[in-house]
């Protein structure tokens, strides 16, 4: 999410002369308490404008009181958690699909397509994992469905076995599980299951990063019947103008970054931020943009310079 904001922001300033835009980025390791004592910094003493790009939903969901209590805009978080979407926040601008939107299309297409049934569950034990479950539970609901098993993990740990046991121990095989979580443990777990479910396919919210999950599965045997719903476009589909702008601005950027569905995600919020901040600029004479913050598994700020 930074490279791409970071990337949008730069070819912004580029090729505008007001307002000129800049980031302040700090790490909160995805953590809720860390991410409570940063934001307060960024407000506090870095006196930013907005948040835009918070990653993930337990540091969001810490994140996002502490700015409407401030009155900053919340922009672009990098979760699809449904406390951000109902109910209606005048504070919250969400770019993202939300998980109840992803769950919904994995199932249509697994029940509708596929023509599965067995349709199971593992998730990060958190309110990340519960968002999933319960757009998973409600889209299966539509279907007359129910969850065929689930297992969960706790959050910022790879202890996949218990879930794993307790999904093999409650039916039979299931033909399509899916994955609310990390790359890390989401592997585990995929890498574990293939060997006990030889015909199941499996698929993870985009939150996973599928570049990340494909480099933690590793061999072409692990990735087989392995997909990632995702919210953008292909980061390499440079028919697309708004694609295009991005591979050059990530370039221009960071010559070493590898365009991802991720920063590219970052860049069109960072694009839709800065076009926002323009207009508001020009239409109320004397608005003070003097700072926006960023967030992005890192706690980001955003500086604004209009003078």
């Amino acid at each position: 999410m930074r490279a791409g904001i970071l990337a949008a922001f730069q070819q912004w300033n580029l090729q505008n002369v007001k307002p000129s835009l800049g980031l302040i980025s700090y790490d909160d390791r995805y953590d809720p308490d860390a991410c409570n004592a940063t934001m307060h910094h960024l407000i506090l003493v870095d006196q930013v404008f907005a948040i835009v790009g918070n990653v993930g939903t337990p540091t969001s969901k810490v994140a996002l009181p502490i700015a409407v209590q401030h009155g900053l805009p919340f922009v672009g978080a990098f979760t699809g958690a449904s406390f951000l979407r109902e109910p209606f926040q005048r504070y919250v601008l969400n770019y993202r699909a939300s998980y109840a939107d992803e769950a919904g299309s994995m199932i249509e297409t697994a029940v509708e397509h596929f023509y599965f049934s067995k349709i199971s569950i593992f998730y990060q034990d958190d309110s990340f994992g519960l968002n999933g479950l319960q757009g998973a539970e409600a889209a299966l609901r539509d279907r007359r469905l129910k969850i065929h098993s689930r297992g969960t993990y706790p959050r910022g740990t790879v202890d996949v076995e218990a879930g794993l046991a307790r999904m093999a121990e409650e039916s039979d095989d299931p033909e399509f599980v899916i994955l609310v979580g990390t790359a890390r443990p989401v592997a585990k777990f995929v890498k574990a299951a293939k060997k006990i479910w030889s015909r199941t396919f499996f698929c993870a919210v985009s939150f996973v990063g599928s570049a990340q999950l494909a480099a933690e599965l590793g061999s072409a045997a692990n990735r087989r019947n392995v997909y990632v719903t995702q919210v953008v476009e292909s980061p390499n589909n440079t028919a697309m103008p708004l694609v295009s702008d991005y591979q050059q601005a990530l370039l221009q950027s960071d010559a070493s970054a590898m365009p991802d569905f991720t920063s590219l995600e970052g860049y069109i919020v960072g694009r839709f931020l800065a076009k926002t901040m323009s207009d508001l600029w020009r239409t109320i004479p004397g608005l003070n943009l003097s700072n926006i913050s960023n967030f992005s598994g890192l706690r980001e700020g955003l500086l604004l310079d209009c003078s």
